[in-house]
């Protein structure tokens, strides 16, 4: 059985985006510096040489996380152990591809319903900047989606390049042939006269 190895880079591609931050957002506050970044399972935050980490975003982080691991698992086994894999490849492509979208949109419909408490940082989104003054400090602060989500974007590629070039003869069924083709010429074939012979 040939290994599809554009599934296998994919799948590799994605099992390190899912360990890296997927999103960010750096605070300036009086020439002070706070960052936050958010991992499919948890948010780590830290201020100079203090860090800590938080209890993980909402249902959509959860939610991406499994669709992401499910659909990673499912293209490695079809490009690696299942000969005629190809509607496995482009369901573990097609898990993928909605585990990547919902992350984002989760996180961006999670900054919809922040309370009023919040209403300075109005602006916030996936990307997102801004600058504002509060008490006397000067606050600043940047958002943007990071390594892990783009990194797992590329493996999404991946995994439907390697769906759409998926060696056709693995996965053609055979076609019955005619009894003539199968077992050659019949036995009652007429043939032609050759000049000189009866």
């Amino acid at each position: 059985m040939k290994k599809n190895i554009l599934g296998v880079v994919g799948c590799i591609l994605g099992f390190l985006g899912l360990a890296l931050p997927w999103w960010t957002m750096d605070v300036n506050v009086g020439g002070t510096h706070v960052g936050a970044t958010a991992y499919l399972y948890q948010v780590a935050t830290s201020s100079g040489s203090y860090s800590f980490n938080v209890v993980s975003l909402g249902w959509y982080a959860s939610a991406s996380l499994v669709l992401l691991l499910v659909g990673s698992i499912l293209v490695l086994i079809a490009s690696l152990f299942v000969a005629n894999g190809r509607l496995i490849l482009l369901v573990g492509a097609l898990l993928a591809l909605v585990g990547l979208i919902v992350f984002p949109a989760g996180l961006q419909a999670s900054f919809s319903s922040l309370p009023s408490i919040y209403g300075s940082f109005g602006g916030i989104g996936l990307f997102s900047s801004g600058s504002m003054s509060v008490l006397g400090y000067s606050i600043s602060y940047s958002t943007y989606l990071t390594f892990g989500f783009w990194l797992f974007a590329a493996a999404v590629f991946f995994m439907f390049l390697a769906w759409a070039r998926y060696p056709e003869e693995e996965f053609r069924e055979e076609e019955p042939q005619e009894p003539s083709q199968a077992y050659g010429p019949s036995l009652y074939e007429r043939r032609p006269v050759r000049r000189g012979y009866p």
